[in-house]
C-alpha cells in the first residue's frame, strides 16, 4: 500500500502567537481523531490522502490545462489480464534465480544508501607535566573512590587553552608505579585504569610503525610485575649457618620475624596479587610470560618463599595446565621441591606445602599428561611421580570414598601409561625370555641355577603342563644334575626332590583319571633311556655325578634298582662276552646304596662278580677303609676318658674307594657305631658327646665322600646332645657352634633335600630343652629365625621363639648416657696385649663392658685401643712369632666375648670405625703390625665377630685399589719401597679367608695356624662373600688383581703371588657356582670396572681372565677374526648353540668382536686388516633375514657387549636404513614404500635385540659418526616431505573416494621412520650442526602429520597420532633453542602448525591434545569467540584484543534526541544515526547503519526470570535484539495480544481515572484438529485501561495465556487492528508512550492449555 500524505493543517494564521519571521515548512497532518493504520509501521492513516506538490493532479502542463487530467490505461484492452503470463513466470525454473537477483540488487542499494559510521572521536587522556604538589593531589584524588574519574581527569581544563580537556600527570613507571599505587592505597579498579592510560601513552610512538602489535606493551608490564614479585619474595630469607672459621656473631633479621613488618609485607603482597589478577583478566600482562615465570620460579624459591608463592601458583594452576610448556616446568620444579622438603629438617611443618605441590603434579597428570613425556628425565623422576600419585589425597575432606578411589585409579592408570610411553621412546622394554627349543632350555637352566638355601622345593615347579615336552625337560633336568659345566653338590638332591614331587602328583592324577600306564613305570623307562643314551664323550667325566644321582633317586624311591638290574640282565648288558664293558657296569659299581637291604646287595654283588666268589675285591677295600677309620677316629670306638685322643682327618684309602664302597662303610658301619654309642648316654652331660676334633674329622669325612644324608643324621644327633654355656669358651660350647655352622654351610643341600622342616623341628626341640633348663642361646634363636626354617614352624612355635628372642635382646640393650671422648685408654686391653701371662677373656670383656657400656659407640674405642696397642707391640724388637700369634689369639678371644654382649655385633662397629677414622691408613701399617693384624682378623672371622666382607672391604680392597691406580714415578717408587709388604699380607689374608681348604699349623711364609674345626667354621663364613653386594665387591677385587699383575712397580715375587691368588680364586668351586648363576653380572663387572685404568694391555688381561672364567677356550666355534668372509658366519654361530655353552659362546664371540673393534681403531699396522674383517662381520649380520627365535639367540650372544662394538653395529644398521630409504625415495610409490618397510622392520628388530640405545643411567653412549647420523636425518626429512606431498590431498573422505590410495603402506612408513628417529635421538648426545638446521623442518612435519592422522577420515590412526604426539614432545625438549631467549622458544616459536589452523574435522579430544603442545595462544576473556565478518575481499578473522586502547570514555556523547521518522521512507533520519565516540571503535567490527528498530524493553518488563530463556530464544530466532521480533510475536503485539507473561506499554490516563479490575473474559476458543471444542483459555491477569472509552473495547485487548504447545491451535475469532486513538500530550499518530503515572496492579497469570 503506498504511503499517503497527511491532511492540511486546520490551524488559522492568527491562532498562533509569537510567530517567528520565517514560517515553518508545511507538514500535512491528519485529524487527531483519525487512528493510524498500523501501530508502529509508518503506513499512513486510513482514508486520508494529503495533498502535496508532486501529485499528478497538481502538475500544471499545457495538456493538463487544455484537456484536463487523464490517466492512460495500463493495457491496450480492458479485458486483457497478465495473470497467465505471471503464472508462467512463477512456475518457470528461473523464477528463484530472478528473485534472488532482485533481492540482491535491493540489498545492495539499501546497503549503499545506509552509509557507515563516522570515524571514532574517542581520545585517551594524554600525560601532562605538572608540579609535584598537583601530582600529589591528583593521586590523592585517584585514591579516593568517592571522586569520579571524570572529575579527576577533567580538572586540567582550568590550566589554560593549551591543556587538553582530560589528562593524567607524568610519573614513575613499572614497579615504581606499582609501589606508588600501593603507598597511595589506590583501589584496584582505579589503579588498573591509571596503568592502562600510562601504557596507552607509552605505546603512542609504536602505533605508527609497521607491524604494530597492540599487545606488545603487555610483555613489558608482565616483566615489571614479575620484578615486583621477585623483589617482595626476595625479602623472605632463611638464616644461614655460621662459618666455623669466623668468631663474629651473626644476628638474623627476617621480614617475617617482626609483627609489624610481617603485616606490612603481607598487605603489599595481597595488593600485588589483586593487581596482577586484574591485569591478567584484562590481558594487560602477557599470559605466557607470567605463567612460565610462575612455573619456573618454584624451583628458584627457598622453602619459606615457596610456602607463600605456592598459593599464588595454585590460583593459576588450571591456566598452567592448559599448555604443556607451563605444565612441564610446573611438574619438574614441584618434584625438585618435594625432594628438598623430604630431606629438610622442618619437613613436618611443611605438610600443607607438600599437599599443594602434589596437587600441581596430579592436576598436570589429569589435564596434560604430555607434560610427563620427557625421555631424558623420566628415569630419574619416575619413582617420585608414582610416589606422588600413590599419596593422592583430595583437598576437599568431604569427597566421597568412591570418587577418591576412582580418581586415584585414573591417576595411577595415566601414570602407568606415561611410563609405558617414555619407555617406548627410550626403547627400555624388558628383555623377553628366549623362545623355542634353545630358549626354553636356557630359561630352565636359569631357574635350576637359582636354587639356593631359601628355595622351597615343595612349591618349585619345573615341568610344564604339556606332556609332549616332558621328555625333553626330564633329559635337561638329569643332564643339569651331572654336567661338569654346572657347579654345586646340591644338584642331585634337587633333581630327586623335583622328581619325587612330580611322581606323587602324577600318581594322584592317574588315580583320578584311571590311567592304565603307571607314572612310576613310565618314569623308570625314561630314566633308563637317559642313562643308556648319555653321550659317551662326557660319560667318563660325569660318571661319579651320575652314580650319586642314581643313588639319591633310589633312596627317594623314584628309581627302582631291582628293575634296573633286571632290565640290564634282559638286555645282556652284564655279560662279559663282549670286549667293551657296558657303561651300566660302571654305573652299578659306583652307585651308592644308602638305604639297602639284602636283596639290593645281592643284586649288586651278582651283577659285578661271580656268584661263587666269597670275598670280592670290594670286601677287601671296605675292610681297609674300616681299619683306616678306626685308626683315625679312635674316640668313636674306644670308651671316653679324660685323656686327649689324637684324631686324624686324613683318609686316603676311604676317599680313593668307589661311591658304593664309601656309602656301604659309612652308612652301614660308621654311623651305626656312633648312634649306638651315644644313644645310651645321658644327653644332659656336657661331655657326653664326642670331642670337637673328632666331630670335625667325621664331618670332613662325610663331606669329602659327599654322603650328605649321613651328615644330616649326624648333625641332628649332635644338636640334641650338645650344649652351650656362658663364660669362657669351652669345647662343648665350640661344638655347639660348630654344629650350627655345619647346618649353615650345607644349607643349599638341606634345602634341595627338602629337609628344612626336619631341621627346624630339631632346632625347636633344642630350644624347648634349653627353656626347661632356664637357659637361652642367642645364636640358636637367630639361626632358627631364618626364613627357610621360619616358614615351616607353626604359629604357636613362632610365638615361643619370638618371646625368647625378645627377652634375649632386652638383656643386651643398654642406655647410652655419655658421648665418646676423643681419646681413651683401656688398661685391660693394653695389659692383654703387652702381658705374656694368659688372661680370662670373659673377665676382661666383662670389665671393659662394665666401664664403657654407657658410652656411645664404645666398641669403636675398643678397636682404636687395640690398633694402638698392636702398633706399639710391633715396634718391639725382641718379640717372636709365637708371641705375636699368642697376642692375636688373646685379643680375638676378648673381642669374641665383647661381640656376644653387643646387639648389633662387633662387625657393625668395625665398619663404623673404618668410615669415621681419618688418622688410620692401611698403607701406613708396617709389616710387623700386619703380622699381628692378619691372625687377629682371621680369628675374629672364625668366631663370626667380623664378616669376611668387612675384612676385605676395610683392609684389603683399599690397598689393591691404591696400587692399581699407581704409575711409574718417583712417588710411586717410594710406595714400592715402603708399602709392598702390605700386598703380601693382604694376599695371605685373602688366601686364608677364601681359599684355604686344609688345616695348617703355620709355616715360614706367614700363614696363620688354623685347626680343622676353625677351618670348617671359616668355610661357613666365606659363603656370605658370594651373595649380594659382597660378591660385586669381590668382582671388583678380581679386577684389582688383574691390574696389579701388570703393574711394573711390584716385585716379581709379589706379582707371582697375586697372579696365583687370582687364578686360585677363579678356579674356586664357590666362585664358579656363583658365575653359573649370574654370568651377565660377572661379565659386566669385569668389563666395566670404574676403578681400573683401561689400557690396551689391561684390556687383553681382562679378556683372558674372562675367557678362563667362562671356560670359553673349550669351544671350537668360528669367530669373526678367523672366518669373516663367509656370509653364513652368524647363521652358523646361532645354529651351533646349545644351552650348556650359550654363555661361553657369547663371551668368546663378544671378546673377539671387542678385540676387532679395538685393533681396527688403533694405530697398529694391522688396523686395516682388522677393519676389513670388522666390516665383513657387521655386514653379514645385517645381510641375513632372521626369524623371531633367531633374533632372541642373537640377543643372547650380544647381551652386554660394550659400547664400541654397539657403535660399529649401529653404524652399519643406519647405513643400511639410509640406503634403503633413499632407494624408496627415488621413486616413492606404495610398492617401494612396502619394500622399505620390510627392510626397516627386520633391521629395527635386530637393533632392538642388540642393545637399548638410550642408556641415560650409563656414562658411555654408543658413538655414531656425525656424517652417518646427518645423512640419516636428511633422508628422513626428505622422505617426510615426499610423503606429505603424497597424502595431503587425500585427507578427506571425498578425495579418498575419488582416487583411492594405499594409506596403510604410508602409515607403516611413517611409524618405522618415526621409531628410527627415536632411536637416533637416543644415541645423539650432542646435536650436530645439520640437525640444528633441519630440526625445525622435522618438527613441522611431525605436527602436520599429527594433524592429518588425527582428523576424522580415511587416514585417521590413533596409534600413529599418539606416537607423533610423543615425538613432538621429544623434539620440542631436544630441539636446539636460542640461548638468548629460551623462554620464548618454549611457548611461541614452535614451528609447523598454528593452533587456529587445526583441521575442523578433528575430534575434540585429539584437538585438545594437539593444541596443548603447539604455540601458546593466550586466552582473551573479552574477545574470545569473536571474529570479524567475512567479506568478498577479506575472510573471517579473529578480533584482536586491544587492552591498552579500550578504556573509559569521559567525553560527552552527541545528543541523540528523539528519532524523527520520514513520512515517505519510514526510516529514522540520517542525522540521528549512531555515534562512534567510545574507546572500542565501530570500525573494528565493520559496523554499518541498518536503521533497524531496537526491540522495546517494555515488552518484557513483566517477564519473570523463568521466561528469560524463552525471550533470548525469541531474540535469537531473528538474529539479535535489533528489531528482534518474530513475525508471530509482532502480529500478536499488533493485535494487542502480548505473549505470555508480558504486557503492553501503559498508556497515559487522566488523573481522575480510577483503577478497575477487569473480569475474566473468554478470549479464544481452542479446538483440536477434529473440530471438537476444547477448554477455554482464561486470562487471570487484570489490565489497566487508559481511557473510559476503551472499556468497551473487545476482548482482544485483554492479555491472555497461550499454551506451550500450539501445534493444534486454531483461531476462530478474527483479530482486528488497533482503531483507538491516543490521548495525552504526545504528537498525533505516534504510539502512546509509557508513563510513570499509571497505577495499575499486576497479577500472575495461570495457563490452562490443552492437556
Amino acid at each position: 500500500m503506498p504511503v499517503r500524505a497527511g491532511p492540511q493543517s486546520r490551524d488559522m494564521a492568527g491562532d498562533k502567537k509569537n510567530k517567528t519571521a520565517s514560517a515553518e515548512p508545511y507538514e500535512p497532518r491528519p485529524p487527531t481523531w483519525r487512528p493510524p493504520i498500523h501501530e508502529t509501521a509508518s503506513l499512513g492513516w486510513a482514508d486520508y490522502i494529503p495533498d502535496h506538490p508532486e501529485r499528478m493532479e497538481n502538475v500544471m502542463s499545457q495538456k493538463t490545462v487544455k484537456e484536463g487530467l487523464s490517466i492512460p490505461s495500463y493495457a491496450s484492452q480492458e479485458a486483457v489480464t497478465s495473470h497467465g503470463d505471471n503464472l508462467e513466470k512463477v512456475e518457470s525454473d528461473e523464477t528463484l534465480e530472478r528473485l534472488g537477483l532482485l533481492m540482491a540488487q535491493v540489498l545492495e542499494k539499501r546497503e549503499a544508501g545506509m552509509g557507515i559510521p563516522t570515524q571514532t572521536s574517542y581520545k585517551m587522556p594524554p600525560r601532562v607535566t605538572v608540579p609535584d604538589m598537583r601530582r600529589t593531589k591528583w593521586l590523592d584524588a585517584l585514591a579516593d573512590p568517592s571522586i569520579p574519574l571524570k572529575d579527576i581527569a577533567g580538572k586540567a581544563s582550568q590550566t589554560g587553552a593549551a591543556t587538553p580537556d582530560f589528562y593524567i600527570p607524568h610519573g614513575p613507571k613499572g614497579s615504581e608505579l606499582f609501589e606508588l599505587l600501593y603507598n597511595k592505597n589506590v583501589p584496584i579498579d582505579r589503579a588498573v585504569w591509571f596503568v592502562r592510560i600510562v601504557g596507552y601513552n607509552d605505546m603512542a610512538p609504536l602505533r605508527k610503525q609497521p607491524g604494530y602489535n597492540p599487545m606488545s606493551y603487555s610483555f613489558d608490564t608482565a616483566k615489571e610485575i614479575i620484578m615486583w614479585y621477585k623483589k617482595q619474595l626476595g625479602e623472605i630469607n632463611l638464616p644461614t649457618a655460621r662459618l666455623q672459621s669466623t668468631a663474629l656473631k651473626q644476628v638474623f633479621k627476617g621480614v617475617m620475624l617482626d609483627a609489624d613488618s610481617r603485616m606490612a609485607w603481607c598487605s603489599k603482597f595481597v595488593y600485588t596479587n589483586q593487581l596482577a589478577r586484574e591485569f591478567y583478566k584484562e590481558s594487560m600482562i602477557d599470559h605466557g610470560t607470567f605463567l612460565l615465570w610462575a612455573a619456573q620460579h618454584i624451583g628458584h624459591c627457598n622453602l619459606a618463599q615457596l610456602a607463600i608463592f605456592a598459593r599464588l601458583v595454585d590460583e593459576y594452576a588450571a591456566e598452567m595446565c592448559a599448555h604443556r610448556a607451563f605444565a612441564k616446568a610446573l611438574v619438574d620444579n614441584s618434584l625438585v621441591k618435594l625432594k628438598e622438603i623430604e630431606t629438610s629438617s622442618g619437613a613436618e611443618h611443611l605438610s600443607g606445602l607438600q599437599k599443594l605441590l602434589r596437587k600441581f603434579i596430579q592436576l598436570a597428570m589429569m589435564d596434560v599428561p604430555e607434560a610427563f613425556v620427557a625421555p631424558r628425565k623420566w628415569p630419574f623422576m619416575v619413582e617420585a611421580v608414582f610416589d606422588v600419585i600413590d599419596a593422592y589425597v583430595p583437598l576437599n575432606p568431604e569427597t566421597k570414598d568412591e570418587v577418591r578411589q576412582q580418581t586415584h585409579i585414573q591417576l595411577r592408570r595415566t601414570a602407568q601409561e606415561m611410563n609405558r610411553r617414555n619407555c617406548a621412546l627410550l626403547f627400555h622394554q624388558e628383555r623377553t625370555d628366549p623362545k623355542g627349543r634353545l630358549g626354553q632350555c636356557i630359561i630352565a637352566i636359569r631357574s635350576l641355577n637359582s636354587l639356593g638355601p631359601n628355595s622351597d622345593l615343595g612349591s618349585f615347579k619345573f615341568f610344564e603342563a604339556d606332556e609332549n615336552a616332558f621328555e625333553s625337560s626330564l633329559s635337561l633336568l638329569l643332564t643339569w644334575a651331572v654336567s661338569h659345566f654346572q657347579y654345586g653338590d646340591h644338584r642331585p638332591y634337587a633333581v630327586s626332590s623335583i622328581l619325587r614331587k612330580w611322581l606323587d602328583d602324577a600318581k594322584l592324577n592317574a588315580e583320578r583319571q584311571k590311567v592304565k600306564v603307571k607314572p612310576a613305570d613310565m618314569l623308570q623307562d625314561r630314566l633308563f633311556l637317559w642313562l643308556h643314551s648319555y653321550p659317551s664323550t662326557s660319560l667318563h667325566s660325569d660318571l661319579l655325578a651320575i652314580a650319586i644321582l642314581i643313588g639319591e633317586l633310589i633312596r627317594r624311591g623314584v628309581f627302582s634298582y631291582a628293575r634296573y638290574v633286571q632290565e640290564l640282565v634282559a638286555r645282556g648288558e652284564l655279560e662279559n662276552s663282549s670286549e667293551e664293558t657296558s657303561r651300566h657296569v660302571e654305573i652299578i659299581r659306583q652307585t651308592p646304596l644308602i638305604k639297602t637291604w639284602e636283596a639290593q646287595e645281592l643284586l649288586h654283588r651278582t651283577s659285578l662278580f661271580d656268584r661263587q666268589v666269597q670275598i670280592t675285591p670290594e670286601d677287601n677295600t671296605m675292610l681297609s677303609m674300616q681299619r683306616e677309620i678306626v685308626a683315625c677316629l679312635p674316640e668313636v670306638f674306644v670308651p671316653m676318658n679324660d685323656d686327649a685322643v689324637q684324631v686324624s682327618s686324613e683318609f686316603p684309602i676311604t676317599l680313593s674307594g668307589s661311591r658304593y664302597e664309601q656309602a656301604r662303610v659309612i652308612h652301614h658301619w660308621l654311623l651305626p657305631k656312633i648312634l649306638n654309642k651315644h644313644s645310651t648316654m645321658d644327653n644332659d652331660q656336657p661331655s657326653a658327646f664326642m670331642s670337637l676334633a673328632c666331630y670335625a674329622a667325621v664331618v670332613q669325612l662325610l663331606a669329602d665322600t659327599r654322603l650328605y644324608v649321613g651328615l644330616l643324621e649326624l648333625n641332628l644327633l649332635a644338636l640334641s646332645m650338645a650344649s652351650s654355656a656362658d663364660g669362657d669358651l669351652t669345647e662343648q660350647t665350640e661344638l655347639f657352634t660348630a654344629i650350627l655352622d655345619t647346618l649353615e654351610r650345607y644349607s643349599s643341600i638341606w634345602a634341595c633335600m627338602d629337609a628344612n622342616a626336619t631341621i627346624a623341628q630339631s632346632l625347636f626341640t633344642k630350644i624347648q630343652k634349653l627353656r626347661v633348663q632356664r637357659r637361652r642361646c642367642i645364636p640358636l634363636l637367630r639361626f632358627i629365625r631364618q626364613h627357610r626354617f621360619w616358614r615351616s614352624l607353626s604359629k604357636q612355635e613362632k610365638t615361643i621363639i619370638e618371646v625368647e628372642y625378645g627377652r634375649s635382646i632386652k638383656d643386651l640393650e643398654i642406655v647410652v648416657t655419655k658421648t665418646a671422648p676423643a681419646t681413651l685408654t683401656i688398661p685391660e686391653l693394653q695389659d692383654v696385649i703387652h702381658s705374656p701371662s694368659p688372661h680370662s677373656p670373659y673377665a676382661v670383656a666383662a670389665a671393659v663392658w662394665g666401664r664403657l657400656n654407657t658410652i656411645e659407640d664404645w666398641p669403636v674405642l675398643v678397636w682404636e685401643n687395640i690398633m694402638k696397642g698392636l702398633l706399639e707391640f710391633s715396634l718391639k724388637e725382641t718379640t717372636t712369632r709365637d708371641e705375636r700369634v699368642a697376642c692375636s689369639k688373646q685379643l680375638s678371644l676378648v673381642l669374641h666375648q665383647i661381640d656376644r654382649r653387643l646387639l648389633k655385633g662387633f662387625d657393625h662397629f668395625l665398619r663404623l670405625w673404618c668410615g669415621r677414622t681419618k688418622k688410620f691408613k692401611v698403607l701406613d701399617m708396617n709389616a710387623a703390625q700386619w703380622e699381628l693384624l692378619v691372625p687377629l682378623l682371621i680369628k675374629l672371622c672364625v668366631f663370626n665377630a667380623v664378616s669376611c666382607s668387612t675384612i676385605l672391604e676395610c683392609f684389603v680392597y683399599p690397598v689393591w685399589r691404591q696400587f692399581s691406580a699407581l704409575s711409574t714415578s718417583t712417588e710411586s717408587q717410594l710406595y714400592r719401597e715402603r708399602h709392598v709388604p702390605c700386598l703380601f699380607q693382604t694376599a695371605i689374608l685373602v688366601l686364608c679367608l677364601l681359599l684355604q681348604n686344609s688345616a695348617t699349623s703355620g709355616d715360614g711364609a706367614g700363614l696363620t695356624p688354623i685347626s680343622l674345626p676353625q677351618l670348617q667354621r671359616l668355610q661357613t663364613r666365606r659363603l656370605a662373600m658370594y651373595r649380594g653386594t659382597s660378591f660385586q665387591a669381590l668382582l671388583d677385587g678380581v679386577c684389582y688383581l688383574v691390574s696389579l699383575s701388570t703393574n711394573p712397580l711390584l716385585t716379581p715375587e709379589v706379582s707371582t703371588i697375586l697372579l696365583r691368588l687370582k687364578m686360585s680364586l677363579l678356579d674356586d668351586p664357590l666362585f664358579k657356582q656363583q658365575v653359573s648363576r649370574d654370568p651377565r653380572t660377572v661379565k659386566q663387572a669385569l668389563w666395566s670396572s670404574p676403578d681400573v685404568p683401561r689400557t690396551p694391555e689391561m684390556e687383553d688381561r681382562m679378556e683372558e681372565t674372562l675367557m678362563h672364567l667362562m671356560r670359553a677356550d673349550d669351544l671350537d666355534a668360528a669367530t669373526p677374526a678367523s672366518d669373516t668372509t663367509e656370509a653364513n658366519f652368524w647363521k652358523r654361530s646361532v645354529a651351533e648353540l646349545d644351552p650348556w655353552s650359550c654363555h661361553r659362546a657369547a663371551v668368546k664371540l663378544q671378546l673377539n668382536f671387542r678385540r676387532l673393534c679395538r685393533i681396527a681403531r688403533s694405530n697398529s699396522p694391522e688396523a686395516s686388516t682388522y677393519a676389513a674383517q670388522l666390516d665383513g662381520a657387521t655386514t653379514a649380520l645385517f645381510a641375513q633375514t632372521w626369524s623371531s627365535e633367531e633374533l632372541v639367540y642373537i640377543a643372547e650372544l650380544l647381551a652386554g657387549i660394550d659400547s664400541s662394538a654397539i657403535s660399529e653395529l649401529l653404524n652399519k644398521a643406519y647405513d643400511k636404513i639410509t640406503e634403503a630409504l633413499r632407494n624408496a625415495l627415488s621413486n616413492l610409490t606404495a610398492q617401494s614404500a612396502n619394500v622399505f618397510n620390510g627392510i626397516a622392520t627386520d633391521t629395527i628388530n635386530l637393533m632392538l635385540k642388540i642393545t637399548s640405545p638410550v642408556a641415560v643411567m650409563e656414562s658411555a653412549y654408543p658413538e655414531i659418526p656425525a656424517l652417518i647420523m646427518d645423512n640419516f636425518l636428511q633422508t628422513v626429512s626428505s622422505t617426510w616431505r615426499a610423503v606429505f606431498a603424497r597424502i595431503s590431498p587425500y585427507t578427506t573422505l571425498q578425495a579418498m573416494d575419488s582416487k583411492p590410495i594405499d594409506g596403510g603402506v604410508y602409515r607403516d612408513l611413517m611409524m618405522l621412520t618415526t621409531r628410527l628417529l627415536h632411536f637416533a635421538l637416543g644415541v645423539m648426545d650432542n646435536p650436530t650442526s645439520e640437525w640444528k638446521r633441519i630440526s625445525e623442518t622435522v618438527i613441522s612435519f611431525v605436527l602436520q602429520f599429527a594433524n592429518f592422522y588425527g582428523t576424522d577420515g580415511p587416514l585417521r590412526d590413533s596409534i600413529l597420532f599418539s606416537m607423533l604426539l610423543d615425538t613432538a614432545c621429544y623434539l620440542i625438549d631436544d630441539i636446539p633453542h636460542d640461548v638468548k631467549n629460551p623462554n620464548a622458544d618454549i611457548i611461541r616459536t614452535i614451528p609447523g602448525l598454528y593452533p587456529t589452523n587445526l583441521s575442523p574435522h578433528m575430534s575434540l579430544w585429539h584437538k585438545e591434545r594437539l593444541r596443548k603442545i603447539l604455540q601458546y595462544v593466550p586466552r582473551d576473556y573479552y574477545t574470545e569467540g569473536l571474529q570479524h565478518a567475512a567479506t568478498s575481499k577479506h575472510p573471517a578473522s579473529r578480533v584482536q584484543n586491544r587492552p591498552w586502547e579500550w578504556g573509559e570514555s569521559f567525553y560527552k556523547p552527541r545528543e541523540m534526541g528523539k528519532q524523527t521518522v520520514d513520512d515517505y521512507t519510514a526510516f529514522p533520519s540520517p542525522e540521528t544515526g549512531p555515534s562512534n565516540s567510545r574507546s572500542i571503535s565501530l570500525d573494528l567490527f565493520q559496523v554499518k547503519v541498518t536503521r533497524d528498530r531496537v526491540a522495546e524493553s517494555t515488552l518484557f518488563d513483566d517477564a519473570t526470570d523463568s521466561d528469560d530463556t524463552r525471550r533470548a530464544a525469541e531474540e535469537r530466532s531473528t538474529g539479535d535484539g535489533l528489531g528482534g521480533e518474530t513475525t508471530f510475536a509482532r502480529d500478536w503485539r499488533d493485535a494487542k495480544v502480548p505473549l505470555r507473561g508480558a504486557r503492553l506499554p501503559e498508556q497515559v490516563i487522566d488523573d481522575d481515572t480510577d483503577d478497575e479490575e477487569w473480569p475474566h473474559i473468554e478470549a479464544l476458543a481452542i479446538q483440536d484438529a477434529s473440530g471438537v471444542p476444547g477448554k477455554t483459555a482464561v486470562a487471570r491477569q487484570p489490565a489497566i485501561q487508559a481511557a473510559k472509552a476503551s472499556r468497551k473495547r473487545p476482548a482482544s485487548n485483554t492479555p491472555i495465556d497461550i499454551p506451550d504447545d500450539d501445534d493444534d491451535l486454531e483461531i476462530v475469532e478474527v483479530l482486528k487492528p488497533v482503531t483507538g486513538k491516543g490521548t495525552g500530550k504526545g504528537k498525533a499518530g505516534k504510539a502512546p508512550a509509557s508513563s510513570s503515572r499509571g497505577r495499575g496492579r499486576r497479577a500472575s497469570s495461570t495457563s490452562r492449555g490443552r492437556k
